[in-house]
């Protein structure tokens, strides 16, 4: 079974961006949670179950990722993965010319909204991802985070600023796709990835930015992401270990500047 529709498939669905939400609850209820956020913006929702029955016509090389991770990935890991590639498949079949991927826990905010208007006026044509938001970050604490993993290489989509991170592996509440990055990831050989290992699809060719201010948020009240995994987020700065490491942050950024 793929992706679910909030509608049915038309010619014009390819003039539409596509919002594809990774779940393990009822479509219906993902539909009424997003539906009304969205309801400014030309987009069509197509809901992918992440269940074993309906990932079941792909597969999952764990032997691979052993060798990769250095163990093998469990099973919420590896249906994470695999929903993410049957949307990235759908997408292609759809040619949207942006698409945008999803947990189902992920908070929309106005940002999104204005990004998704904003969009078509960034002529990059080479396959790119926008990370849209971190998971287990919280807004209080962001500052944090860009001090920790600063954002370079920076570019404007009108007045929304990206750029790049530099980090092998960060966890990712949802990112969109321009229509040649859809086309590379839906071709990958083999499925033997984290979801989140944004490195790996780097090395396969994906320019990857991200937001300096995310559009979306990691919903955590409900403490359980589509992985099975218990939310909790970081980026806590009121600790010893935290406060060191944001002196390490600062010290390092300070000397990098002066060796340039």
């Amino acid at each position: 079974m793929g992706p679910q529709d909030m509608q049915p498939k038309s010619a014009s669905s390819t003039n539409k961006i596509l919002i594809n939400i990774l779940t393990t609850h009822s479509p219906e209820q993902i539909i009424n949670k997003y539906s009304n956020s969205l309801q400014n913006v030309d987009v069509e929702i197509k809901i992918q179950l992440g269940d074993d029955s309906s990932l079941r016509h792909l597969k999952f090389d764990n032997s691979l990722a052993r060798m990769i991770y250095g163990r093998p990935l469990r099973k919420g890991e590896m249906n994470c993965s695999l929903g993410h590639r049957s949307m990235w498949c759908y997408a292609r079949e759809v040619g949207s010319r942006w698409s945008v991927f999803l947990e189902d826990d992920a908070i929309i905010t106005d940002a999104l909204l204005n990004l998704l208007n904003s969009i078509n006026s960034w002529g990059e044509n080479l396959p790119f991802a926008i990370i849209i938001g971190h998971s287990k970050t919280v807004r209080k604490n962001l500052w944090f985070e860009n001090i920790k993993i600063p954002l370079y290489s920076k570019k404007k989509i009108k007045n929304i600023v990206v750029g790049k991170k530099n980090q092998n592996l960060f966890g990712t509440v949802g990112y969109l796709l321009n229509q040649s990055a859809v086309e590379l990831l839906s071709k990958l050989p083999v499925t033997c990835w984290k979801a989140d290992d944004w490195k790996m699809f780097e090395n396969a060719g994906l320019q990857i930015y991200h937001l300096q201010t995310p559009c979306i948020w990691e919903e955590f009240e409900t403490r359980k992401s589509a992985t099975g995994n218990i939310c909790v987020a970081q980026h806590e700065i009121f600790s010893r270990k935290i406060l060191i490491e944001v002196g390490s942050a600062i010290k390092s950024q300070i000397f990098k500047k002066r060796k340039c």
